[in-house]
């Protein structure tokens, strides 16, 4: 681990057979070599690693000359995983801040859809008021031009209490029924 993050590297010391005439004794030279494992810094996947670089000492360059070149490379990787890290998180921030838009337009379109239908109702409390009174209107003019004379005292009632009635269905009219009881205009009277 490097400043936090995860470097994969090796240094492994070979011994090369060096044959350079057909039937002569071969040459036995050490070679250090150190890997440093590099790994898809996009994807970041530690169990595909896409490059090897290696450093090799050898007569020309020995190992030890290389160590700025190794260093730079490694903190190179280690850069890559930072920054990798940085996008990885604003992308999860992201998707999370996303979801909660998704949530929350969700939940505005789930109570505008409950609110249509309390309009829907009151809509059709109105109507079914208006009809009843339309009702009561057609009778009383009935009732006034003498036609309801025997049955005058139920055929009064009848219109007082429809019109009671209407005013208790009506999403407009504060009405509070003896039987009923008070009616919830909630969607009318709640300011948000």
């Amino acid at each position: 681990w490097i400043l936090g993050e995860f470097v994969s590297f090796s240094l492994t010391e070979l011994v090369i057979s060096q044959d350079k005439r057909k039937n002569a004794n071969p040459v036995i030279t050490p070679k250090i070599v150190f890997k440093v494992v590099e790994y898809d810094s996009w994807i970041y996947d530690r169990s595909k690693k896409i490059e090897t670089t290696e450093f090799v000492d050898s007569e020309n360059e020995v190992l030890e000359d290389q160590v700025g070149k190794i260093v730079y490379k490694i903190l190179q990787l280690v850069n890559d995983a930072k920054v990798y890290s940085i996008v990885k998180k604003r992308v999860e921030a992201r998707e999370i801040e996303y979801r909660k838009r998704q949530l929350l337009i969700k939940e505005h379109r789930e109570k505008e859809l409950q609110e249509i239908e309390q309009l829907d109702k009151l809509a059709r409390s109105w109507e079914k008021a208006e009809s009843i009174r339309n009702f009561a209107n057609a009778i009383e003019a009935k009732f006034n031009s003498g036609e309801f004379v025997a049955s005058e005292k139920r055929v009064s009632h009848l219109i007082k209490w429809a019109r009671e009635k209407a005013d208790w269905l009506d999403p407009f009219v504060i009405y509070e029924d003896e039987l009923l009881g008070k009616k919830s205009i909630t969607i009318l009277m709640d300011e948000d």
